[in-house]
């Protein structure tokens, strides 16, 4: 499999969608650079960047844990969010991607759904990362001209 990055805001402004795999070998090995550095374009990028941002762990998939569950992706979306707590910005919607996220740096508790595989999800904020995200969200919002909309994701995560 071929790892790339967001190489550039030109790539980021003409993308609906920006699917970032982040590679089993990458979390094990707690090796950051390829995405710190596609994140370092979408900061530059501002509000062409929000909700761009699909992040996806690659090579669990025989896994039967949820992503939110498994300690070494928990440890390696808080050494990101260290360094870019405003990620939720980036972050899609779609396929609950963001509150995905967010879970990793929360606890959880699941609920295994009546005749069915499927689980429900109920995040127990933090209240630290609770408050860092929402100051670090405005801030960067302020920043990016994007107040209102920025709220609008902070609402639906938290």
């Amino acid at each position: 499999m071929e790892k790339r990055k967001i190489e550039n805001i030109k790539d980021v402004k003409e993308a609906e969608l920006l699917y970032f795999e982040v590679t089993k070998e990458e979390v094990i090995n707690r090796n950051y650079k390829r995405l710190l550095e596609s994140l370092q374009v979408l900061s530059k990028a501002g509000k062409y960047s929000r909700e761009k941002l699909m992040l996806v762990f690659y090579g669990y998939d025989n896994d039967e844990r949820e992503i939110y569950t498994i300690p070494e992706i928990r440890d390696f979306v808080k050494e990101i969010y260290e360094r870019y707590s405003y990620i939720f910005y980036f972050l899609t919607s779609i396929d609950n991607n963001r509150t995905i996220i967010y879970a990793c740096l929360n606890d959880c508790e699941l609920f295994k759904q009546e005749n069915s595989n499927k689980v429900a999800l109920r995040i127990i904020p933090n209240k630290a990362i609770q408050e860092r995200t929402t100051i670090e969200m405005l801030k960067y919002g302020v920043g990016q001209d994007d107040l209102l909309e920025t709220r609008r994701i902070l609402f639906t995560l938290i």
